[in-house]
């Protein structure tokens, strides 16, 4: 009887195993069907891959045991591919698909396993460690079908081994990138109480999907050549994503980056946005990249919101959140311009060796065309030198051109006599033709006049005395084998002392034609040989690009074209030439989009969200920090209003209450005490590795200069470049946090030996700009001397960098302030302020001239703080265009009547 119970409970098990297994095999199979669409040259190496994170969401969720559905999908949809490309033998063909399965279970089960192992069941995008080991998981465990894939098609020979490196890194990308926008948004969708949109909250995330859907519409409706196809728009999404973050979680993250990963892709796959250029699977791999990254600032930031959630301060999350998200948003925002500059610039370069290649072709075959009527002319001057041309010495006029090595390209060179009387008015026959080889040999005696095309270039000849091209003919020269498209180029020859002056005349003094026949595949070939490498040429006979009216096609002969979006460059222009006008169209071929580094600029986008991220940990770190301390605070002064209430009932509860104040005080100052050694450990450790790229960069620039080519040294100083800007940042950071730390007491501080200090550290800054810097009498002071410094150093150093089309002219001066103590100024000639931001300015990270001034936005606020200590007060008196005046107060030392003499006096 148990036996029978434990098997019918065991069959629904089964089957629902079964079921699971299959259902995601399915899935699988037709993910993967739709990312192979876009496979690399028939590898099966896809830069879109979702199955990668459909199977690591499936097996995190539902365990080990749904590995065989992964694997079954894998295998059929490899198969089905491979036979459909005929990439291999039978037997080569199951081997590799089995391989390829291998790699492909191998990645979603020990990515699973990992995560199970780090992370545990919990979601992995509640905490920004979590987060940071999703990621690194998702790279690792790519890497593994990456390298298993790879070595199979090399290994069975599907690939080509030169392809090895753009397989492997094709298919590491696409699957790293189904694995941050995919799995994140199944595993938060499919766990359990994961979605709670009701109402207001449901429509607020389809309006927030249709925003994405309509800024994916705008941004990647236009073509690639478009103006419009801007990168810089491509950022518009990441104020999507953070607000999806903010309000909805890693549902609404990856909901949004879903969305706008699958526009993006249907607009580069049709040639439209900013990303199709070149061919479609670099497009892919660069649009790809953005999204991922996209995809992992969504989930840095849903952690980050999630952590302080944690803290229970729900009321003053926007507020707690606004500085590091800005930050971040602030630096993706210089990130993707700064992207977008390098990616221009090259693009730019790229366009420039293109127009010159362009112009070249067409001076060559204007040339060519210039230097074959020519040799016509010299055939007429033969004709005129003599009363009647024999047919050995035109054999011998044209021997001695040697057209096969000179004009490579024409055919022949012949004379069609004009023939009278007979049936037809008009006759010509063609009597002399060389060389006269078999293909010219069947031209001879034919009548011209009779076709129409050539008909009307001779009468054109004729009737202007000057060279004229016909349009498209079939020569006689063809036979059925490699046909090519013919023009003839013919000059009238009239009898000798006959009148010409008129088109009459010049009808009635026709004595025949001197003509060359091109065969147009030959004429290019000889004219451009390899010139056209990497570009696709077409001539059309006339204004229009009708397959009618096409001369020549360099596909068509040789050159062949990959996969691709559109051509990154395009030139389509009229060429005038004798009698006709050609049209010809110039286009990229991927052999020449290859040879544009968009690696640098996609290296560029990659190393600026890392070092964004960086800082947005840095700015996050020091904000929690005061949060705690805020937290803290909170709690000691509701222990201190609980100890008032219950002091008023009970003196001796009164007691307590004040031991506990007096503990918790203490442990209020000791959080602010470690808030502030925090802040200082923070920057200070951060010094050490941004000291070390910094160094090595400069290392392997000086080291390796000679076997880097110009690209690498650019890309080692834009290393280094942002390692000293980070650096920069972190030490005025450092500075702000040791104001506390560091600050001594009051003592009487002597300004003038601080301004001489002051002027010997910027000695070189003033000498390079040229600065005039000079000063009042300065009085002595009640301070702290080291922060005194840095106060005048900040605003001096301001006012020569903010300086206009002059020079810099600084000047300090004191006066006595209305309510006491001293007013000390510092007067530029600068760009000045506007009245607007006087207030602004002093706030930590605000900077007006970005883009025209180097700086970090700190220096102003660490001048605001010290003034602050000294209890006094901070301005500015500004107009734009006229200068600007900072101004502190500050209280005057012990000897007033030594200072008042001093003030009595003029400059020193």
């Amino acid at each position: 009887m148990t036996s029978a119970v434990g098997a019918s409970t065991a069959a629904p098990a089964a089957s629902r195993w079964l079921l699971a297994v299959f259902g995601l095999a399915v899935v699988y199979y037709a993910a993967a069907r739709l990312g192979l669409l876009l496979a690399f040259a028939g590898s099966n190496a896809s830069p879109v891959w979702p199955p990668s994170g459909i199977a690591l969401a499936a097996i995190s969720l539902f365990g080990a045991r749904l590995l065989p559905g992964v694997a079954l999908g894998a295998l059929a949809a490899n198969a089905v591919v491979f036979a459909a490309n005929h990439a291999a033998g039978l037997p080569t063909l199951i081997a590799a698909s089995l391989s390829i399965m291998v790699g492909n279970t191998l990645e979603a089960g020990v990515g699973a396993w990992v995560l199970r192992r780090w992370i545990g069941a919990r979601s992995p995008f509640d905490r920004l460690a979590d987060v940071a080991k999703f990621i690194v998981i998702a790279l690792a465990a790519s890497a593994v079908s990456a390298a298993v894939g790879t070595a199979t098609l090399l290994v069975c020979g599907i690939a080509p081994v030169v392809a090895g490196t753009t397989i492997a890194l094709t298919w590491w990308t696409g699957d790293v990138t189904g694995m941050l926008v995919v799995a994140p948004l199944l595993m938060a969708v499919l766990r359990p109480g994961a979605l709670r949109w009701r109402g207001r909250a449901a429509i607020e995330v389809l309006l927030l999907l249709a925003l994405v859907a309509a800024l994916g519409a705008a941004v990647f409706i236009d073509p690639a050549t478009a103006q419009g196809a801007d990168r810089r728009l491509a950022w518009l999404f990441v104020p999507c994503i953070a607000w999806a973050a903010f309000r909805h979680g890693p549902p609404g993250v990856a909901g949004a980056s879903l969305l706008s990963a699958a526009l993006a892709v249907w607009g580069t796959t049709h040639g439209q946005g900013p990303f199709a250029h070149g061919n479609l699977n670099d497009a892919l791999i660069v649009l790809q990249t953005f999204v991922s990254l996209c995809a992992v600032t969504g989930l840095v930031l849903t952690a980050d919101r999630r952590e302080r959630q944690q803290l229970g301060r729900s009321d003053a999350l926007r507020h707690d959140l606004m500085v590091p998200w800005a930050v971040l948003l602030a630096c993706l925002a210089v990130t993707v311009v700064g992207w977008h500059v390098v990616a221009s610039d090259l693009e730019r370069r790229a366009e420039e060796r293109f127009d010159f290649l362009a112009a070249d072709v067409q001076t060559r075959i204007a040339d060519r065309m210039v230097a074959h009527e020519q040799v016509l002319r010299g055939a007429a001057g033969l004709f005129a030198a003599s009363q009647s041309v024999e047919r050995d010495e035109w054999k011998a006029y044209v021997d001695r051109l040697q057209i096969a090595q000179s004009y490579p390209g024409i055919q022949a060179v012949g004379f069609a006599q004009r023939l009278t009387g007979g049936e037809h008015p008009e006759a010509t026959a063609i009597v002399y033709i060389e060389p006269l080889d078999a293909r010219n040999q069947r031209a001879l005696g034919y009548d011209m006049y009779s076709e129409p095309v050539r008909r009307a270039a001779m009468v054109l000849a004729r009737d202007s005395g000057a060279a004229a091209l016909s349009g498209k003919v079939k020569l006689l020269q063809e036979t059925d084998i490699a046909v090519q498209a013919g023009v003839l180029m013919y000059l009238p020859i009239y009898r000798n002392g006959a009148p010409t002056a008129t088109v009459t005349e010049r009808r009635d003094a026709l004595l025949g034609f001197v003509y060359s026949p091109f065969r147009m595949n030959n004429l290019m070939h000889g004219l451009l040989g390899s010139q056209l490498d990497g570009v696709a040429l077409r001539v059309y006979s006339g204004a229009s690009a009708s397959d009618a009216a096409l001369l020549y096609d360099s596909a068509a002969v040789g050159d062949s074209a990959a996969q691709s979006v559109m051509p990154t460059f395009a030139m389509h222009s009229q060429l005038p030439l004798p009698g006709q006008q050609w049209r010809v169209q110039v286009d990229t071929l991927p052999g020449f989009e290859a040879k544009i580094d968009r690696q640098k600029a996609q290296i560029v986008l990659i190393a600026g969200v890392g070092i964004s991220l960086l800082l947005f940990t840095l700015v996050r770190s020091l904000t929690l920090t005061r949060e705690r301390a805020e937290l803290l605070a909170e709690d000691m002064t509701a222990a201190l209003r609980h100890s008032e209430r219950a002091a008023q009932q009970a003196l001796a509860l009164r007691v307590q209450a004040d031991v506990e104040l007096a503990a918790k005080n203490a442990a209020l100052l000791r959080s602010n005490a470690e808030l502030a050694q925090f802040a200082y450990v923070a920057s200070h450790d951060l010094q050490e590795p941004l000291r070390s790229v910094a160094s090595y960069s400069q290392l392997l620039l000086r080291r390796y200069r000679a076997q880097l080519n110009e690209e690498a040294q650019e890309f080692l100083g834009y290393i280094g470049d942002g390692a000293r800007r980070a650096q920069e940042l972190i030490a005025d950071l450092l500075s702000l946090a040791r104001l506390d730390s560091e600050a001594g007491g009051l003592e009487p501080v002597p300004l003038q030996g601080v301004f001489d200090d002051m002027q010997r550290q910027l000695k070189l800054a003033l000498a390079e700009s040229g600065a005039l810097l000079t000063h009042d009498a300065l009085p002595t002071v009640l301070g702290d001397r080291g922060q005194l410094l840095q106060l005048l150093q900040n605003l001096v150093n301001n006012a020569i960098k903010f300086h206009g089309s002059e020079p810099p002219r600084v000047h300090v001066s004191a006066m006595r302030a209305p309510g006491g103590g001293w007013r000390i100024s510092v007067r530029d000639n600068g760009i000045g302020i506007d009245a607007r931001f006087h207030e602004r300015i002093f706030t930590l990270f605000h900077r007006l001239h970005r883009a025209d001034y180097p700086g970090t936005g700190i220096g102003l606020a660490i001048c605001k703080k010290v003034v602050e200590r000294h209890g006094g007060q901070i301005g500015v008196e500004s107009v734009p265009g006229h200068g600007a005046t900072f101004f502190f107060t500050i209280a005057s030392a012990a000897d007033e009547q030594a200072d008042a003499a001093l003030a009595m006096r003029g400059k020193p």
